[in-house]
């Protein structure tokens, strides 16, 4: 597969928004503004969808998607991490007493989410992997590629399927205050499920159709600078007034959409750039491995600090090391499981034209 090093960059400001939600989780006191743009860093996930959505269009073709290979290289390329993730959590809460669940792990749950079914399961869409929603919601996308790329080719048609998925997540996210769901388990089901996460997928392929019909040529346009501080503001802005504004999750959308159509078009080099495309790269370890370094790291910074400071150390540290970590669970799991996908994808595939040849005289007798 390609790499694209604006995907691999993107990714990498996804992750560090993500990571600093958290950090920011575990610090009292810090000012609204700064408190309010940390959380704000949850929409990287959306910017992982996103970027996964437009990642899966560029490097797939509709007339030659061979649907079993597809599903093999996707398997193997996020269950070998994530089920070490899901053994590695599962020792935590049994040897070391440490859960991140907010409800206690049934076989139920177990079993989902082993079968990446679990984004159908409010008892466990979030319970045995910290973050596992995430996953859940990638998985469904998968199950649905195949009929979205025979799809991804009018501009138009996306923009009202965008439109209509804003619709639906509204929807979906007005389901507990309509019905007067209290029940933390549900509400928090309703927060994370794929319905609510549709809008990013779905901006996802419209940029690959915008980008289909006009080209991704870079710019030197002196707008390219103006526009990047825009979005840079827009960003900023929203995430420091975001629990003053209704909606942020979903206005973040188009503004996250912008900064990927424009991270294409033009590479602007403070955005796309070899550090960022690193933890890009990293970015599925880092997010699975965080949880369990944030962990640590909260216990060792002393607590009276000032609230800015702490936040900083916190994230630094976290950032750090989880990369650190990543590196060694990328090259060990991530990329072997890699490798094995595309060894058994291809098998499959030439197994499949054996036959075929065999009929033309050409194959083993």
């Amino acid at each position: 597969m390609k790499r694209y090093e604006y995907l691999d960059s993107l990714r990498g400001i996804a992750i560090l928004g993500v990571v600093l939600t958290h950090a920011g989780l575990a610090v009292e006191g810090l000012p609204q503004g700064l408190e309010s743009f940390s959380r704000s860093g949850l929409r990287g996930v959306q910017l992982f969808f996103m970027v996964s959505a437009l990642t899966l269009c560029l490097v797939s073709k509709p007339d030659s998607l061979d649907l079993r290979r597809f599903y093999l290289r996707r398997f193997f390329r996020i269950a070998p991490m994530f089920y070490a993730a899901a053994m590695f959590y599962a020792l935590a809460r049994g040897l070391l007493d440490i859960s991140f669940a907010p409800v206690p792990v049934t076989l139920l749950d177990a079993v989902t989410t082993v079968l990446f079914v679990h984004g159908f399961n409010p008892h466990g869409i979030n319970n045995v992997v910290p973050g596992g929603w995430s996953i859940a919601s990638e998985a469904i996308f998968y199950a649905l590629f195949p009929l979205v790329l025979v799809h991804a080719r009018s501009v138009r048609l996306w923009l009202g399927i965008v439109a209509v998925s804003f619709a639906i997540a509204l929807a979906n996210a007005a389901i507990p205050r309509v019905m007067g769901i209290e029940d933390p388990m549900w509400r928090d089901f309703f927060h994370f499920n794929f319905l609510t996460n549709l809008p990013s997928f779905a901006t996802g392929v419209l940029i690959f159709t915008i980008l289909r019909k006009t080209g991704a040529s870079a710019s030197n346009g002196r707008w390219r600078v103006a526009a990047l501080a825009a979005i840079i503001a827009a960003i900023v802005t929203l995430g420091a007034m975001g629990s003053a504004i209704p909606g942020d999750q979903l206005l973040m959308i188009p503004i996250l959409g912008t900064l990927t159509w424009m991270a294409a078009v033009t590479e602007p080099r403070l955005i796309v750039n070899r550090p960022l495309s690193l933890l890009g790269e990293l970015s599925f370890s880092i997010y699975l491995l965080h949880f369990i370094v944030l962990h640590y790291v909260d216990a060792l910074v002393p607590q009276d600090l000032a609230p800015i400071a702490r936040l900083g150390m916190l994230y630094g540290a976290t950032v750090v090391i989880s990369a650190l970590l990543a590196w060694g669970t990328y090259r060990f799991i991530e990329r072997p499981g890699i490798r094995i996908g595309h060894r058994l994808s291809e098998q499959f595939g030439r197994s499949r034209q054996a036959p075929a040849t065999a009929e033309f005289g050409v194959g083993p007798t």
